[in-house]
């Protein structure tokens, strides 16, 4: 017991502190786990000092038949180590550099590690679980939800009916609103662009989606002036607005800084058993959405500077507007009749091409720009109307565009001089700003906040549009999965390495720790023993970073688990190191000491381990299975990290950080009789180190005799050197 409380004590330290790490994740399942398997190990260090000692001594293990075969299959493994550690100490320059490559060509695989959380990929694909969810899309349709909202704030909001209360300036401020109906036909174009781009006639991932849309008649389409078909179809929705409302797909915000927003629900379903990465789905699926959005925030701009100009010239609220870029959704039309139909599976959730982005706007921007404010859009094509350089500062393109209320810019083309059309012109638009800067990647998995008001969204009193559901939030689980690997292992890194710093401090006492030089010693030896305690974590992850191994939950639980065990198996290593050291053995000779001491239970506790482990590979929930699959395999690579990769760093020059502080005693003997390690090639004799003052007996000499058995032998002075920490 005196021997090994402390060895004990810092190794189940080190695991509960492996395990307390996974406390850093904000998935509740692994801060669990982290927790009580942390405290299951400290109460397995009380039971193996408190309980285990009194059940030995009250019922003594009888000599067994199997003493002799587990002594030769002992000396077995022993042999074998010992071979293994006499090369090492012989050529550790060798086994360094190929440990330092492999860890380095392997750890270039992290950088590529991708996570899942799918919820039915956790389940083997024979489990009646996927039976039943094959069932129920092959006969019914996708059941993944995916859900988007669209917002309109309530300065977006047309008025129903015309109100005797409203003054001049608000009737000219409803000309830039959307009615009932066109928020509704916002929707759905929004809803047919993702059901054509991803729908069974596109992509195939989705089915069909719903909305409160999908309860309406078919919309009329938009005309220029006034229409009494939509006018009545506007009426109706505004009688049919409460029934819309107790729907479940139209809402309004009661309270809060986005009060009176409008909020409109469109619901989409992905195949639960499609290898379909919902990060990478929600990334796409703005690419379809937000040229839609954007249209309609130009649409806005145009209005407003069509009323602008309508208070200037005390006229009628109607204009004409010039779109530069692009030959108008006809050229769309024509373009698509032309194109083979795209393979779905080639293009499966991909990213639409930048020019598909801006067909897309372009056909919704044209539709917004259909109404009764707007009497002509005209669209200037340079690939079918070049303009030469001076043509475009001209003085007949200058009236040519001045004719028109408003300019948008749909594609900045480089035969425009835009900094002239800007000056010559006072309300420019510039579309293709507004799509880039929908189009731009978000921070965080989702554009805007559900619960955030429109006041505060990127774009404030505008439409905008909400990603939710099951998809979003799996996505975001994703990356905090990544984020919490990460942070566990550096948590689980950076303590057990404190840990580490104290227990290989050269200092003979508490105070003597505090020291500069002590101090550095302490850190140095510290962070280098880490390096063969990362070596399974960088070996097995890399290689799964290179194979494209997808990282779970289970698979996650395992890179700290498997830190804090192979700690214990360098403390050991090392305990049996400096203990040597202490008897006054060099550092090669202790290094051959400790591998005659912890070699073989090492590799016994590790066979044991591994194969108690692995029943759960046998698992038909994927993540049980993945962890016990990749904890054999970590507990294998920490063994070649602390039997191979370790030896050789304390065989090095480097290891010279791990020896104790040499005291000399003056009544026996001088500072020219020291022998000093650094002069010691391969192996001194033991005899000539060991420390042989006068209460030393001849059963500690024979059993460091015994204890060593260095394969090579070179004589060195006989000096008595006394070593004490």
């Amino acid at each position: 017991i005196k021997h090994a409380l402390l060895p004990c004590s810092l190794a189940a330290l080190t695991t509960a502190i492996g395990l307390m790490s996974l406390c850093s994740s904000n998935i509740l399942p692994i801060r669990k786990f982290g927790i009580f398997s942390a405290l299951g190990v400290i109460a397995t260090l009380a039971l193996l000092f408190l309980y285990l000692p009194s059940a030995l001594t009250v019922f003594p293990p009888a000599a067994s038949k199997g003493t002799d075969a587990a002594r030769r299959t002992h000396n077995i493994i022993l042999r074998f180590w010992e071979k293994i550690g006499s090369f090492i100490i012989r050529r550790h320059w060798y086994v360094n550099a190929v440990c330092i490559v492999a860890f380095i060509g392997l750890g270039l695989g992290l950088f590529q590690i991708k996570t899942s959380v799918q919820l039915l990929k956790m389940f083997d694909s024979n489990s009646q679980i996927i039976r039943d969810y094959a069932w129920l899309e092959e006969h019914f349709g996708r059941l993944v939800p995916m859900e988007l909202v669209v917002r309109f704030p309530e300065s977006l909001q047309r008025p129903g009916e015309a109100d005797e209360t409203l003054t001049q300036e608000d009737l000219r401020q409803a000309r830039t609103q959307l009615s009932l109906l066109e928020r509704a036909e916002a929707v759905s174009r929004i809803q047919t662009v993702m059901q054509d781009e991803f729908g069974y006639k596109g992509q195939n991932i989705v089915g069909q989606g719903m909305s409160a849309i999908t309860f309406l008649r078919d919309i009329p389409d938009p005309t220029r002036g006034f229409d009494w078909q939509r006018t009545a179809f506007d009426r109706l929705l505004q009688k049919s607005r409460s029934e819309l409302l107790d729907s479940d797909y139209l809402a309004v915000e009661k309270d809060g800084l986005a009060e009176g927003t409008e909020l409109w629900r469109v619901s989409l379903r992905l195949g639960a058993l499609n290898d379909v990465d919902y990060g990478e789905f929600v990334k796409t699926l703005r690419t379809v959405v937000e040229p839609v959005v954007a249209s309609y925030r130009v649409r806005h701009e145009v209005l407003q500077a069509i009323v602008e100009e309508s208070k200037q010239s005390q006229g009628r609220i109607i204009g004409n507007v010039l779109v530069l870029g692009h030959s108008g959704p006809k050229a769309i039309a024509t373009e698509a009749a032309s194109a083979d139909s795209p393979d779905a599976n080639a293009t499966a959730n991909k990213p639409v091409a930048p020019a598909q982005a801006l067909s897309i706007f372009v056909k919704s921007l044209s539709a917004c720009l259909t109404n009764e404010s707007i009497k002509v859009t005209w669209w200037h094509d340079p690939a079918v109307l070049p303009l030469t350089k001076e043509a475009a500062v001209s003085s007949e393109w200058s009236d040519y565009i001045k004719r028109y209320s408003c300019v948008v810019i749909a594609d900045p083309h480089p035969d425009y001089n835009l900094d002239f059309i800007r000056q010559q012109h006072p309300h420019v638009i510039d579309a293709s700003a507004m799509l880039v800067q929908g189009l731009a990647p978000r921070d965080g998995y989702n554009q805007n906040v559900a619960s955030q008001p429109v006041e505060l969204t990127t774009h404030p009193g505008q439409m905008d549009v909400v990603y939710t559901g099951v998809v979003p939030v799996v996505y975001k689980a994703q990356r905090t999965l990544l984020v919490s690997l990460i942070e566990s292992v550096a948590w689980a890194f950076v303590l057990i390495a404190g840990v580490m710093a104290c227990l290989l401090s050269p200092a003979r006492s508490f105070l003597g720790a505090f020291k500069p030089q002590n101090l550095l010693q302490s850190f140095g030896s510290g962070a280098i023993s880490m390096v063969p305690n990362v070596f399974p974590l960088v070996i097995i992850f890399g290689i799964m970073g290179h194979m494209g191994t997808l990282v779970d939950i289970g698979t996650m639980m395992t890179a700290s688990v498997a830190m804090g065990v192979a700690v214990d198996d360098t403390i050991h290593f090392l305990t049996w190191f400096r203990d040597g050291l202490k008897r006054g053995l060099d550092r090669k000779q202790a290094i051959f000491e400790a591998y005659k001491r912890v070699a073989p239970a090492m590799t016994q506790t590790t066979i044991i381990a591994g194969l108690g482990l692995s029943v759960f590979a046998m698992s038909t929930f994927t993540p049980t299975q993945r962890f016990g699959t990749l904890m054999l395999s970590l507990l294998g690579a920490a063994l070649v990290g602390d039997l191979i990769f370790l030896p050789a760093i304390l065989a090095s020059p480097i290891g010279r950080l791990f020896m104790l502080r040499p005291v000399v005693d003056a009544g026996q003997c001088s500072p020219e009789q020291e022998v000093l390690d650094s002069q010691s090639v391969d192996y001194a004799p033991h005899r000539a180190v060991v420390s042989m003052n006068p209460a030393a007996t001849r059963e500690q000499a024979s059993d460091v005799d015994s204890a060593i058995k260095p394969p090579k032998m070179l004589k060195t002075h006989g000096a008595h050197v006394r070593r004490r920490i």
